[in-house]
């Protein structure tokens, strides 16, 4: 599995020239692996990518090479294994608990 680089903005149009060469532009993003920026009063309003470059953004798993998926799972798995079980509600109370110490230390040096 091969690293994938998000790709640059390599065709600029203004939404005129959008509406007028959708389907040029349509082409250059789906079969020239380009990416195309909308701008509106000069400002970049929209990003026309590929549906495969819209699917890779959303799998994470297709973000990274299957090493550095497997050593982002490693990381996680021991955070888990360093955290407690903790019963919800008594973590609930716990939180509870600390807030109001700092709001009563907040009120205290406010006086």
């Amino acid at each position: 599995m091969r690293e994938r680089q998000t790709p640059t903005v390599t065709t600029q149009v203004s939404i005129e020239e959008f509406r007028i060469h959708l389907a040029d532009l349509i082409g250059k993003v789906m079969y020239g692996h380009e990416t195309v920026a909308i701008t509106r009063y000069k400002r970049q309003a929209a990003i026309l990518i590929s549906a495969a470059e819209y699917e890779r953004l959303l799998d994470p798993t297709k973000r990274l090479i299957r090493r550095q998926w497997q050593a982002q799972v490693r990381k996680l798995k021991i955070a888990r294994r360093s955290v407690q079980e903790v019963d919800p509600d008594e973590l609930e109370a716990l939180v509870a608990r600390a807030v109001s110490e700092v709001r009563a230390r907040k009120n205290a040096s406010e006086r």
